[in-house]
């Protein structure tokens, strides 16, 4: 079973105003509690926060393994489920946001969902295999420690690649509809990330056909977003209050 927090504001009021939840996905190594600072002032500002901690780590450690990204996914599916149908929760609004291995869960597990409002990608892949470094071997065995599947099967790839999956719906969804999903996307990304480099980006964006006021590029934060943590909670706010 998932450890998972449910953050609110104290004044309901504020909450109705939102009538939204948010599902915060964190990345590989982190859990729940390392992005309160992001996430408690969405919740200041009215929203209901659902933090929970992934297979394999804090409080979920002994749920799976952390390295079991298929699983991840089916996860961060069965939560949207779960909300659906808790009574106090079921007639809120969905919004996801994810970091790292937690973006590409909320892009690959809730691009097609259209009950999710709105997704923030952080620090996405795009393309799964071209980001496993098997030129590096001292990358590589971390990633082997670490349980990452270094030669994932063909339906594992499709999975785990946001671009790929954005790209076969593409071609099966109508254009309105197309439309609607792809653009409640914001994408978050810095230059000189050297985790999952800044082309990924500019393949989700370029998949995605997303304007320019869906796309933030930032200078300098590497893959943790160092020092970017109130232009992150800005951002997100103005893209969730749009």
């Amino acid at each position: 079973m998932l450890s998972a927090n449910l953050v609110k504001n104290q004044e309901q009021e504020k909450i109705e105003s939102k009538n939204t939840i948010i599902i915060i996905c964190h990345g590989f190594s982190d859990t729940k509690e390392k992005l309160q600072y992001f996430y408690y002032p969405l919740a200041y500002q009215g929203y209901v926060i659902l933090a929970y901690d992934a297979r394999g780590t804090g409080k979920s450690k002994k749920t799976g393994k952390r390295s079991d990204f298929i699983k991840r996914i089916d996860d961060f599916k069965k939560i949207i489920k779960w909300v659906k149908n808790q009574d106090e929760l079921s007639k809120m609004k969905i919004n996801c946001i994810g970091f790292s291995i937690g973006a590409i869960t909320v892009l690959s597990g809730g691009f097609l969902n259209s009950d999710i409002e709105k997704i923030i990608a952080i620090s996405s892949m795009s393309h799964y295999k071209p980001n496993i470094p098997k030129k590096n071997p001292i990358v590589m065995l971390s990633y082997i420690l670490k349980g990452v599947k270094l030669f994932p099967t063909l339906e594992e790839i499709n999975q785990l690649s946001p671009y790929l999956l954005i790209k076969n719906a593409k071609k099966e969804l109508a254009l309105e509809e197309w439309n609607n999903l792809s653009k409640r996307v914001l994408l978050i990304h810095t230059k000189n990330d050297r985790v999952i480099k800044i082309k990924n980006l500019r393949e989700n964006k370029l998949i995605l056909e997303s304007p320019d006021k869906n796309v933030l590029i930032l200078k300098k934060g590497g893959h943790s977003q160092k020092k970017n943590e109130c232009i992150l909670v800005g951002t997100a706010l103005n893209f969730l209050n749009s």
